[in-house]
C-alpha cells in the first residue's frame, strides 16, 4: 500500500480554521444581548459584535426591551410596541405569550419563582403570568396607588419587600411589602424618569438609571434610600439598562449616545463596550447569557435580569 506524507495546511487555510473555531467558541460560550430601538444585537463578553440575534426586519421586533430566561430555558423579551415574545437561544421564534388586553406598553420583565413578571408601563400595574399553565393571568404583583403611574423595574429583596421604579410623576422608588401593598416612597431625590434599578455586589448601594434628558446613573443607600450622588462622572443622557457582569463590572446603556459603557462598581469608567459603529441604535436592555453545557442552547443560565433580582 502506498502511503503519502500529510499535506501541509496553507497559512490562509489555517487562519480560516482558527477564525471558524473562534466564532464557534464565541457562539457556544457566554454572550451578551443588547436590545435597542430596532433589534437585538449579540456580543461576546469582550464586546465583539457577533451579529443580530433578532433582526430589525423581523415581525417580532417591535421596539424590543428587557429580557430574561424562562423556566423552559428560552429567552423572553418584552416588546414595547407589542407583547411578550419567546425565542430559543439561537434566535428562533418559539411563540408569543398570551398576555391578553391587560398588558399595555411592556418595558421590563423578569421571572420570580418561575412566574413571569411584566411591568405594564401604560397602566399602574405589574402583571404576573404562569407560563407553565397556558399563560394564565395571576393576581397583580403590585398595583400602584391612584396618584402614581407607569411602573417599570421590580427589584425583589431578601426581606420580601419589593422596590419599583415609578416613571410617572411623582417619580420615585416605590416600596411594597411581600403582598404587594404600597408602603412608601423609598427614594425620591435625583429622579429624572427612573427606569432600571440594580444593587451592587456588596448589597450596600442601589444604582438607578434615569431616562429623561440629563438623567444619568444615580446611587442610593440600599438600607435607607439616601441619595449618595452620581455613579459616574462621564454619564451620558438618557441612561437605561444596567447590568452587572460576573467579573464585577457594570454595563450601562445610553439611549441617545447609542453606546454601552463599562464601569467598575465604584463608577470608574472602563471604556466603551459597544457603540453605533456596528448597528447599535438607541439601546435599552442588556442581558448576559451562559448556555448550559451540552444543551445546544436550549437551556441557559440567564444573568441579565440581576437588575430585577439582586437582593439585599
Amino acid at each position: 500500500m502506498t502511503t503519502h506524507p500529510p499535506r501541509a495546511i496553507s497559512l490562509k487555510a489555517a487562519l480560516a480554521l482558527c477564525l471558524v473555531s473562534a466564532a464557534h467558541a464565541a457562539a457556544q460560550g457566554p454572550f451578551v444581548l443588547v436590545s435597542d430601538q430596532l433589534a437585538i444585537r449579540k456580543y461576546s463578553v469582550e464586546g465583539v459584535y457577533l451579529g443580530d440575534f433578532l433582526a430589525a426586519d423581523s415581525p417580532y421586533a417591535q421596539q424590543p426591551q428587557h429580557m430574561d430566561i424562562g423556566p423552559d430555558g428560552n429567552l423572553y423579551m418584552a416588546n414595547y410596541g407589542g407583547g411578550v415574545e419567546v425565542f430559543s437561544l439561537q434566535g428562533e421564534h418559539v411563540r408569543t405569550v398570551q398576555t391578553g388586553s391587560e398588558l399595555r406598553q411592556p418595558a421590563f420583565l423578569t421571572f420570580h419563582n418561575d412566574t413571569l413578571v411584566v411591568s405594564s408601563l401604560g397602566t399602574r400595574r405589574v402583571l404576573q403570568y404562569d407560563t407553565l399553565d397556558n399563560d394564565a393571568l395571576l393576581p397583580d404583583l403590585v398595583t400602584l396607588p391612584s396618584n402614581l403611574r407607569a411602573p417599570h423595574t421590580v427589584l425583589f429583596r431578601d426581606n420580601g419587600e419589593m422596590l419599583v421604579t415609578v416613571t410617572g410623576n411623582p417619580q420615585q422608588l416605590a416600596r411594597f411589602d411581600a403582598d404587594g401593598n404600597y408602603l412608601d416612597a423609598f427614594a425620591t431625590d435625583a429622579m429624572r424618569r427612573p427606569v432600571q434599578i440594580a444593587a451592587t455586589d456588596d448589597g450596600e448601594r442601589l444604582l438607578v438609571s434615569n431616562f429623561n434628558p440629563g438623567g444619568g446613573i444615580e446611587t442610593f443607600d440600599a438600607e435607607t434610600g439616601e441619595h449618595l450622588g452620581a455613579f459616574a462622572t462621564d454619564s451620558q443622557q438618557r441612561s437605561d439598562g444596567i447590568h452587572l457582569l460576573p467579573d464585577g463590572s457594570v454595563l450601562v446603556a445610553y439611549h441617545f449616545a447609542q453606546t454601552i459603557s463599562r464601569y467598575a462598581q465604584d463608577g470608574t469608567p472602563l471604556g466603551v463596550f459597544a457603540d453605533a459603529s456596528e448597528s447599535l441604535d438607541r439601546p435599552n436592555g442588556i442581558f448576559y447569557v451562559v448556555p448550559a453545557p451540552g444543551a445546544a442552547g436550549t437551556l441557559a443560565l440567564g444573568l441579565g435580569s440581576l437588575a430585577g433580582r439582586r437582593r439585599r
